[in-house]
């Protein structure tokens, strides 16, 4: 076997090793579907992989690399598109607390159950049973992000803080998420009315294959450095 080989195999290993303990705890929820249907704002359809959510009232369903914490004030304004303003308007203000991952593509979708349903939504997360009313999280029309805390862009970093408002909010209590699973999916109410849907950036797999492309790079380096 090679030197240059030895060394890229090596890094590969190692690179497994840092994924292995960065993403232990990570529940993946396959692939969700999002469905445009604009009843407040236009957005692009597209495939969501993982869930990340809060631990509180007793429940630890999130590993640390999927942990929000949320803060719920009432009142904000938003789309109307299905709202009746009969029921409260809530600024939710998640924080990203995992320390060490980045996610892109939230969205915010209601949990099934009776009597539990937004007033502003963008269109449905679609599974092999069902659709729930779905927002996207971003900076797209009436239904826009309040970046809290962070740089602007649309990538949700550590540490930073992303607030939306949901219109005419129903459900037993103020939104929380603090089940593991979505849609008919989640656990319902206790401990949670809805859930946060995103994709994680990058992904491990798209991450292996950067670090060992950079290994196999580095140990060239050295095989020509030691030619010449």
């Amino acid at each position: 076997m090679t030197t240059s080989l030895k060394s890229c195999l090596a890094a590969a290993a190692c690179a497994g090793s840092l994924l292995a303990w960065g993403h232990a705890g990570a529940l993946p929820i396959g692939s969700a579907a999002f469905e445009n249907r604009p009843t407040c704002d236009t957005v692009a359809d597209q495939f969501l992989k993982h869930e990340i959510g809060e631990n509180v009232l007793g429940h630890h369903e999130f590993p640390f690399d999927e942990l929000i914490t949320v803060s719920v004030t009432a009142g904000g304004s938003a789309c109307h598109g299905t709202g009746s303003a009969s029921h409260p308007e809530y600024t939710v203000a998640i924080t990203n607390a995992t320390f060490t991952e980045t996610y892109k593509d939230l969205f915010f979708v209601i949990d099934d159950g009776p009597g539990l349903a937004f007033g502003n939504p963008d269109g449905v997360i679609l599974t092999g049973t069902g659709s729930f009313d779905a927002m996207a999280i971003d900076d797209v029309g009436e239904n826009k992000r309040t970046v809290v805390s962070g740089d602007g862009d649309l990538l949700f970093e550590p540490g930073e803080i992303w607030a939306f408002v949901l219109v005419d909010f129903i459900a037993p209590t103020i939104p929380i998420f603090n089940s593991a699973g979505f849609g008919d999916g989640s656990s319902g109410y206790p401990p949670s009315t809805a859930s946060i849907l995103a994709n994680r950036v990058p992904e491990p797999g798209a991450l292996a294959v950067l670090l060992i492309g950079l290994a196999g790079l580095t140990a060239g380096r050295r095989r020509t450095s030691r030619g010449s």
